[in-house]
């Protein structure tokens, strides 16, 4: 991957609230989290850092125009006050946006803690709601998570009840968001801090229990699925990690999409080296979740922290270690990428930022969505201050085929081969490979193409030449048209089609060359039966 850009808090900051860490959804529409910021297709949500002299936090809206950003809106919440930690967890869907403000003092106690929904309208966001659980308490640190799809809201309250914990879903009807139903761990005790993240995909939810015990040790941590059917959501399944130990930490952050879901285990110990920290990837089928990988980094040393924060989308997984001394430079961070082939999760490449130095904690957050991905550093030492934190945007470097070429012929004679040719060529970024193939062509006719597909194509390689050769149905006074389509196997979306034409004309071509005679055959089309017999244009 490489870095598409990098977004920098603009104020100065005594304590870092910029980017913790976030649980965000991921089904049919596109969203990214950031560092404390959410993207959804061309919007983005950033965490404005909280001074001791400012008296709420605040939310800064952004709308991306190309390869720029610009601020769209900056909200407060409406009865905001000093140390409501307003913006600690935000999540993103459509046309809506809702924020966390876990320290609020409501109507339930101290640092009971609630939750804000925003609803766009136009470049306009205004505050829809104010989300508190039902049987709110003090210090139940409700929006310490929060994870938004669709019509639910999945918000995690995890010192709830002496640390046991609760997640609570609620669902939009109109302009009214209404509890729908308190979660709990079927096995939750205190301190297990169910809660602690959140992650919502459609009819599924996630929540984390990093502080769990196990047979295998004191807060080794768990995760919790947990299924919708009509208004009822039930405990499907309880994860953990197949090797898991004390103090590992597992649940501390976790990220769900379609079949799959990806845990972190940040405090794990493994052959990197004390904490050296790992993730857990698990797959659905039916009912049943199970441990499909085990992800470590490459180069996993000792409190590097790895799973302090995970991501995953269709195929790709992320995964970051924001203790990491990067070169030699003491908690710069770093963040892993993985791809998915079949049942094995490979890493791909590893993420740093450009300008990163000693305890910009690059990696606190992440989160990944087609080709791009976004990583936080909370401590990132900016012109707004010490620790003001900083987000990067990396962008994958990708192969993009072009095809180009003429497929169309006229006055062929019906039942004849006709040759032509079309070229194929990577212009995708420098150092990409593309892989690609012919994968449809018109159903009438016999075609052949050589070569039909590739590999490993550059964009420095000399243009592909294919050969095209097509035998033409035995019709007469027809004109066939197609499309042939060449994709690229890496993407899906990379796909181009060649339009195809062939003629026949109303009566058989003739090696006859006269004038006067074909004239003749042109006005009366009827006529010398006999002598088009014998000139071979019947």
């Amino acid at each position: 991957m490489v870095l598409y850009c990098c977004i920098k808090a603009g104020k100065d900051m005594k304590r870092n609230l910029f980017s913790i860490i976030i649980c965000m959804l991921f089904i049919t529409t596109p969203v990214v989290s950031i560092a404390g910021s959410m993207i959804n297709k061309n919007q983005a949500i950033q965490e404005v850092p909280n001074n001791y002299s400012d008296p709420v936090q605040q939310i800064s809206f952004r709308e991306r125009n190309m390869a720029s950003w610009s601020e769209m809106a900056k909200k407060v919440a409406v009865d905001g006050e000093s140390n409501d930690l307003f913006g600690r967890s935000v999540s993103v869907f459509g046309d809506y946006a809702v924020i966390g403000a876990y320290w609020d003092d409501t109507s339930g106690g101290v640092d009971a803690g609630s939750a804000y929904v925003f609803k766009r309208s136009g470049t306009s966001w205004t505050q829809e709601a104010k989300l508190l659980a039902s049987d709110s308490s003090a210090n139940d640190y409700f929006g310490l998570s929060v994870s938004l799809s669709g019509d639910y809201i999945l918000i995690g309250a995890a010192t709830k009840n002496m640390g046991v914990g609760a997640a609570y879903i609620f669902k939009r009807s109109g302009t009214s968001w209404t509890q729908e139903a308190k979660l709990l761990a079927s096995d939750g005790s205190p301190n297990d801090h169910f809660g602690r993240s959140v992650s919502l995909s459609g009819d599924y939810a996630l929540v984390g229990a990093y502080q769990y015990d196990v047979s295998g040790g004191v807060d080794a941590g768990s995760a919790y699925v947990f299924k919708r059917s009509g208004t009822s959501w039930t405990q499907e399944a309880k994860l953990l990690a197949s090797d898991g130990s004390g103090y590992d930490y597992f649940g501390t952050s976790l990220s769900i999409s379609g079949d799959y879901a990806i845990v972190g285990a940040y405090w794990d110990d493994t052959s990197g080296g004390i904490n050296s920290g790992s993730a857990y990837v698990f797959k659905r089928s039916g009912t049943s979740w199970t441990q499909e990988a085990k992800l470590l980094a490459s180069d996993g040393s000792a409190n590097d922290y790895f799973g302090y924060s995970v991501f995953v989308s269709e195929d790709y997984a992320v995964v970051g270690a924001y203790w990491d001394d990067t070169d030699g430079v003491i908690n710069s961070g770093s963040a892993y990428v993985f791809k998915r082939s079949g049942t094995s999760w490979t890493q791909e490449t590893k993420l740093l930022a450009s300008d990163g130095s000693a305890n910009d904690h690059f990696g606190n957050s992440v989160s990944i969505s087609g080709n791009f991905a976004i990583i936080g550093a909370q401590s990132d030492d900016t012109s707004g201050g010490v620790d003001a934190g900083s987000v990067y945007i990396f962008r994958k470097a990708m192969p993009d085929l072009l095809c180009s070429g003429d497929l169309s012929w006229t006055n062929v004679k019906p039942g004849e081969t006709v040759e032509g040719s079309f070229i194929v060529k990577n212009v995708g970024d420098p150092g990409t490979q593309l892989d690609w193939k012919v994968t449809d062509w018109p159903s009438w006719g016999e075609w052949t193409f050589n070569p039909g597909s590739g590999i490993d194509l550059n964009p420095e390689d000399e243009d592909i030449t294919v050969e095209v050769t097509c035998v033409v149905p035995n019709v007469k006074d027809k004109e066939f048209n197609g499309k042939v389509k060449v994709e690229n196997l890496e993407n899906s979306e990379d796909y181009l089609y060649l339009d195809v034409t062939i003629t026949t004309p109303k009566n058989k071509v003739s090696n006859y060359n006269f004038p006067l005679i074909n004239w003749l055959f042109e006005q009366f089309p009827n006529m010398f039966p006999f002598l088009k017999f014998l000139l071979g244009l019947n």
